[in-house]
């Protein structure tokens, strides 16, 4: 019973405790109509409903809001250029810049584009995600995951002129927090990569918008140096990012090797794991192109991008310079890039390793492609290429495939060319010469240095009499057939007696630094050439080229002559090489391919003829045959070559 009376004692606390409580909050829950939120409310009043009514939303989020996490990207720009400054610069400086100008004797052409963000929160990122693509939701993109401490990204081989978006999420424990920017890549220059190799010299031959509007296709054809060191064929000197470029993201198909079989190593199969096809082709660089005994290589190599299959396509020779430059310019040259893209393209390998390689050596190429007949460059391209062999389907195949042109829309057309345009005639030995057109075509006239000549045709066969050509005098001479439905097609004869007196003279102006290692090089290019074989001889001993230091004159004073002068006072321990160090002469030849080049100790000579200018002089026109190479050493032209570029040398008057 006590038990009961005590635990009833509490039930009557606690009630009289609730009953004190409701009273004491009547006046908190009866408010008159109107006062929340009035203006007529008097003071006491308002002041109990503010404190006691429902927030509104804008007051529960600033009672709610916690820091918030965030990512921001630093900005970019709004364009980017994936090349080192140097090329930058030497590009802007546009059509006609000296790319000496701008070499600094670095071997970097790419930079990659680096994007940095900051992290601003109170969570710690436990990861990143960093995202890009060419698709502004991110499809078909690239997914990276980042450790928590990284704050940069590195993107590397972005292809040329197009749009990418980049977007950077921290993930935390109980949430993700993201920014995305956008930028472009430039459309000035080619898109150089970053692929490593000895010489550090690859580049897309696509992103360029072509003369007619088209654009040609990325990732389909590549350019660069050789894959490997020549230790060793297996032995590959890409970098990672080159390797996984060309093996796991563009998949190499075919690699075309341009190397001599004495250059690569003994290889026969692909350097690269993704490769199915190997290629050996040993071009003729510059105007190897042209002769008619490289026409075969040169038909084997621009076949193989007639078919589709093969693509994507890496070519190369050594340095990815010379051979490489010259195949690279006519595979742009026939797609419709600009004339100063192509050199452009060309010029840029003096960024690399392989060192300055100037415009001058590719002019002569596009010169060359303009003799022949077309409207534009490409056109013209197009009718080289037939005149080596090719035919007009399989060069529509190539600009279907790397233009992106519709692969059914080739329809034959009459092919308006010759296929040789170089002829030489003596008339010392007479007779007629005859014309082969590519495809037979009704003859109108035929005219040599603005002279009719006499001709007969039967079918594709043009005989130019021997009467008329004795007519026109010596010397090289622009010929060309006019066709009676109007086109007209280009050649080119040099017409001789080998009897020639008359002196031709190039001058080297004295000045600038002399010294035991002061060098100037004469190159001396000839219209008229026959190639057997390739061959790069230095050589200045009397006996093996009599012709040459007999017929070439330095001061009125034979090569012969001069070399056999003692120059025991000038040290060899420096350039130009071995060669040199080893003959120790005045004037060293070099006979590589169709080129005679003499290298000429101006220091010495300097000192030899007291300070006079220096004047080269051809005595009369020769022949000479070197390893399989067939010298004709004309007057035409003669090209001196400084350290910024080769410049034409004016004929003496």
């Amino acid at each position: 019973m006590k038990g009961f009376f005590c635990k009833r004692g509490v039930f009557i606390r606690l009630l009289a405790l609730f009953l004190i409580l409701s009273m004491l909050s009547v006046p908190a829950c009866v408010q008159s109509p109107g006062a929340v939120g009035s203006e007529t409310v008097g003071g006491d009043t308002a002041a109990v409903s503010e404190q006691n009514a429902v927030p509104t939303e804008e007051q529960t989020e600033e009672q709610t809001e916690a820091p918030v996490n965030s990512v921001k990207i630093r900005p970019v720009g709004d364009v980017v250029y994936p090349y080192t400054d140097n090329v930058r610069a030497y590009l802007e400086a546009g059509d006609g810049a000296d790319v000496g100008d701008f070499y600094n004797g670095s071997a970097d052409q790419h930079s990659d584009v680096t994007i940095e963000w900051d992290f601003d929160g109170p969570d710690k990122p436990q990861s990143y995600i960093f995202e890009y693509s060419q698709n502004e939701d991110f499809s078909d993109g690239v997914s990276v995951a980042l450790a928590k401490a990284t704050f940069r990204r590195r993107m590397t081989n972005l292809r040329k002129s197009a749009k990418y978006y980049v977007r950077v999420t921290a993930v935390y424990e109980n949430g993700t927090a993201s920014d995305t920017v956008s930028f472009e890549t430039t459309s000035l220059g080619p898109r150089v990569l970053n692929a490593g190799g000895y010489y550090n010299n690859a580049r897309d031959m696509g992103g360029y918008v072509t003369e007619d509007g088209h654009t040609v296709l990325q990732d389909m054809a590549f350019r660069g140096s050789a894959p490997d060191n020549c230790i060793d064929q297996n032995s590959i000197t890409l970098n990672t990012t080159g390797r996984k470029f060309f093996n796991e993201e563009v998949k190499i198909k075919t690699q075309i090797d341009l190397r001599t079989a004495s250059e690569n190593c003994g290889r026969t199969t692909p350097a690269f794991e993704s490769a199915d096809n190997y290629v050996l082709i040993s071009l003729v660089s510059y105007q190897g192109a042209f002769y008619k005994e490289c026409a075969g290589l040169y038909r084997q190599f621009f076949r193989i991008f007639a078919d589709e299959n093969n693509y994507p396509i890496y070519f190369h020779c050594a340095g990815g310079a010379d051979r490489t430059g010259t195949a690279a310019a006519i595979l742009l040259a026939l797609l419709g890039v600009k004339r100063e893209e192509i050199i452009q393209d060309f010029e840029i390998t003096s960024f690399s390793r392989v060192g300055i390689r100037s415009k001058a050596s590719i002019i002569p190429i596009l010169d060359d492609l303009s003799q022949f007949n077309g409207a534009t460059l490409s056109e013209k391209t197009e009718n080289y290429l037939l005149s080596i062999g090719l035919t007009r389907k399989e060069i529509y195949n190539i600009k279907a495939i790397m233009l992106g042109l519709d692969p059914d829309g080739f329809t034959e057309e009459k092919t308006y060319e010759l296929d040789s345009r170089d002829f030489r005639y003596s008339t010392a030995s007479g007779g007629n010469i005859v014309l082969t057109l590519l495809d037979e075509v009704d003859i109108d006239k035929v005219s040599v240095a603005e002279k009719e000549m006499q001709f007969t045709q039967s079918g594709k066969k043009i005989t130019v009499s021997e009467q008329s050509l004795k007519s026109i005098g010596k010397g090289s001479h622009k010929g060309s057939v006019v066709t009676k439905d109007g086109k007209t097609l280009i050649f080119n004869i040099i017409v001789d007696e080998l009897d020639i007196t008359e002196d031709f003279n190039v001058i080297y102006r004295a000045g600038g630094e002399a010294g035991p290692t002061y060098y100037t090089y004469i190159y001396m290019t000839f219209p008229y050439r026959i190639f057997d074989g390739i061959e790069y001889h230095f050589h200045s001993r009397p006996e093996e080229f009599p012709q040459v230091e007999s017929n070439i004159l330095l001061n009125g004073v034979s090569l012969k002559e001069l070399n056999k002068l003692s120059m025991s006072a000038y040290k060899f321990s420096e350039s130009p090489g071995n060669s040199v160090q080893r003959h120790q002469v005045p004037v060293t030849i070099l006979c590589q391919n169709h080129t005679v080049t003499l290298l000429i100790h101006t220091g010495w000579l300097a000192d030899y003829f007291k300070g006079a200018d220096l004047t080269v002089t051809i005595k009369k026109e020769f022949e000479f045959d070197n390893k399989g190479v067939h010298y004709y050493i004309t007057r035409d032209k003669i090209y001196e070559n400084t350290h910024k570029a080769f410049k034409e040398v004016t004929e003496a008057e």
